[in-house]
């Protein structure tokens, strides 16, 4: 398991049946044989983000970029930084990987949640727009929930709407669904909008268990909507 090039197809292995442990420790041993090779510390830096070990990518990550300046340590470092929430950090490490025109949709999401949570809106928006415009994907719905977000954040409520409403062109989505119920109840004052989507929410059957508050809220809201004058008797 020291061999360098049985090592890595071993936890390339490990890593496409998702057992990461596995993967990161036969490379753990093979680095331990081989302290100097850039392939093997390269390769364990995606499973080390994958199992949380955010600190040691970032370690790891700034001594291999003192060698070799390599556009897969920048990209997995850029996400470890965020999840350690320097956003200002994840932020510049991915804007190097724009200034050299290899930024992917994932890259510029983070962008778009870093600028997001240092509530740096403008940016937030026009990097959300930039992922949704780097590629159509699955995850489209999902970049546009974030652009909506963003928008809310800025009390651009009409914006907010359009985004959540170009979201769903691409994916029925829970999310979307409960946030467009919020966003015409409590800042559109439109009540008949706001309960047809928290029915649709409702009827896209959200996880009884993980979305618990969210369904008993909604249902709530609906009742409150529809019959305010019941609501106030009791």
């Amino acid at each position: 398991r020291t061999e360098p090039d049985i090592a890595y197809d071993l936890a390339v292995a490990y890593r496409e049946i998702k057992q990461y442990q596995q993967a990161y420790d036969v490379l753990e041993t093979a680095i331990g044989a081989d302290k100097d090779n850039f392939t093997l510390q390269q390769a364990q830096l995606p499973i080390a983000n994958l199992l949380g070990k955010y600190k040691e990518v970032v370690e790891t990550g700034e001594n291999l970029l003192k060698k070799n300046t390599d556009v897969n340590v920048i990209n997995e470092m850029g996400q470890a930084y965020f999840y350690l929430k320097d956003y200002q950090r994840c932020i510049s490490l991915f804007k190097t990987l724009e200034d050299l025109w290899v930024q992917n949709e994932g890259t510029l999401y983070f962008m778009t949640l870093s600028y997001r949570e240092l509530k740096e809106y403008d940016q937030a928006a026009i990097y959300a727009e930039k992922t949704i415009d780097e590629g159509i994907s699955d995850h489209t719905a999902l970049y546009y929930t974030a652009l909506g977000g963003i928008y809310e954040s800025k009390n651009r409520f009409s914006d907010a709407l359009e985004a959540y409403k170009r979201g769903l062109m691409f994916k029925n989505s829970n999310n979307i669904y409960y946030r467009l119920g919020l966003l015409y109840d409590l800042n559109l004052k439109q009540a008949k909008n706001a309960v047809t989507y928290y029915n649709l929410y409702l009827k896209n059957k959200p996880d009884s268990e993980k979305e618990k508050e969210q369904i008993s809220y909604a249902k709530a809201r609906i009742t409150s909507l529809t019959h305010p004058k019941e609501v106030a008797i009791k």
